[in-house]
C-alpha cells in the first residue's frame, strides 16, 4: 500500500486524572483493515510517564509499515512551547512502538494547568496480509496447528522456501493434500507467524523477539528447511554483542550455521574451548567440522 496517510491523535491529562489513574488512551483509529492505533500514555513509578504508539491488530495480519512521529506536549492545545520528538521507523509484528519516557510530567500538571499531548504519525508506505481468510493470491492453503489456530499460507510462498513444502504441495501422495488443508504437529503459532513475516519477504526487528522465541522460530526454519529463513536469522545472531553471540553457539552447531560458529569459536578463549570439549564422549556429539574448527582455534594459541 503506497501514498501518504496522516492521522493526529490528541490527549489531554489533568491533575484529577493524573493522580487517579494510571493508563491515558486517545481514541483509536483505523490504520488498515484489521489494523487500528492510539496513543497510549502509562504512568510509571516516580510519576514518569511512558508513550506508545498503540496497535491493535488481528493476529493473523502480517503487517509493515514506514512511519513518521511528530509528538508535541505542553500545557495548552496551542503547543506555544512543546517538549518534541520527532522520529521515522519500521514498524511490524508486535503491539506497540515506544515513543517517549516523559521525566517531570507535573511541570504541565496543576491545579489549573492540564498537560496536552498530540502525536501526529504520516504512514509512508505498508504492506499487509490477512491469513485469517482465504485469499487467492497470498492466502490459499489451510494450516491447522495442534493449538487450534487455522492459518491461510500461501503455497507458492512456502513451496519458494521450504524443501519441505515444495515436496507436499507438488505431491499426490499425501491425502491431506486432497483436503487442501494440513495439520502441523507441535508447532507453536507465534514462532510460526514469526518465520511466515520472513518467508512472506516483509522486515521483521529479530531483537524484539524474547530467545525462546527466536530459538523456536529458527527451529521451525530448520525443520522446513527453509534456507533463506535460516541464512537470515544466521545475519541477526552474528550482528549480536560477542557475548551475547557465544550463548547461541548450541543452536549454531546443532543446524551447521558455519559462518556463525566459526565467529563465536574465534572469538572465544582457551578455556572456554576446552570445556566445549573435555572428553571424547562430547567430541562423538560434535560435529566433524565443529571439531574441526574448534581445534585449529586451540592450535593458535
Amino acid at each position: 500500500m503506497s501514498g501518504k496517510r496522516n492521522f493526529v491523535f490528541e490527549l489531554v491529562i489533568n491533575n484529577h486524572d493524573f493522580e487517579t489513574e494510571d493508563v491515558f488512551e486517545s481514541d483509536a483509529q483505523k490504520i488498515a483493515d484489521n489494523l487500528h492505533c492510539n496513543l497510549l500514555c502509562k504512568k510509571l513509578q516516580e510519576h514518569t510517564l511512558k508513550m506508545y504508539l498503540n496497535f491493535s491488530h488481528d493476529k493473523y495480519l502480517l503487517k509493515w509499515s514506514l512511519i513518521k512521529h511528530t509528538l508535541l506536549i505542553d500545557k495548552d492545545s496551542s503547543y506555544a512551547h512543546p517538549e518534541s520528538d520527532v522520529g521515522l521507523t519500521t514498524y511490524s509484528y508486535f503491539g506497540g512502538k515506544f515513543l517517549m519516557l516523559l521525566n517531570q510530567p507535573k511541570k504541565y500538571i496543576g491545579p489549573t494547568t492540564s498537560m496536552h499531548v498530540k502525536l501526529e504519525i504520516c504512514v509512508y508506505r505498508s504492506v499487509f496480509y490477512d491469513l485469517s481468510q482465504f485469499s487467492p493470491h497470498y492466502a490459499d492453503f489451510l494450516i491447522k496447528l495442534d493449538s487450534g489456530e487455522q492459518i491461510y499460507v500461501s503455497k507458492s510462498v512456502l513451496s519458494n522456501h521450504s524443501s519441505f513444502f515444495n515436496t507436499y504441495f507438488n505431491s499426490t501422495e499425501y491425502r491431506e493434500y486432497a483436503q487442501d488443508e494440513y495439520k502441523l504437529h507441535d508447532v507453536s503459532f507465534w514462532p510460526f507467524i514469526a518465520l511466515l513475516y520472513v518467508l512472506y519477504g516483509i522486515e521483521i526487528t529479530f531483537r524484539s523477539l524474547s530467545d525462546d522465541h527466536l530459538k523456536a522460530t529458527v527451529e521451525l526454519a530448520h525443520r522446513f528447511q527453509c534456507d533463506f529463513a535460516m541464512r537470515s536469522f544466521e545475519n541477526h545472531l552474528l550482528s549480536l554483542p560477542v557475548n551475547k553471540m557465544k550463548q547461541w553457539f548450541d543452536l549454531a552447531e546443532r543446524y551447521q550455521m558455519m559462518e556463525l560458529l566459526r565467529k563465536i569459536i574465534s572469538s572465544m578463549t582457551k578455556e572456554e574451548l576446552k570445556a566445549i570439549i573435555p572428553n571424547n564422549q562430547v567430541l562423538g556429539k560434535l560435529n566433524p567440522d565443529t571439531v574441526q574448527e574448534v581445534i585449529g582455534r586451540l592450535l593458535d594459541f
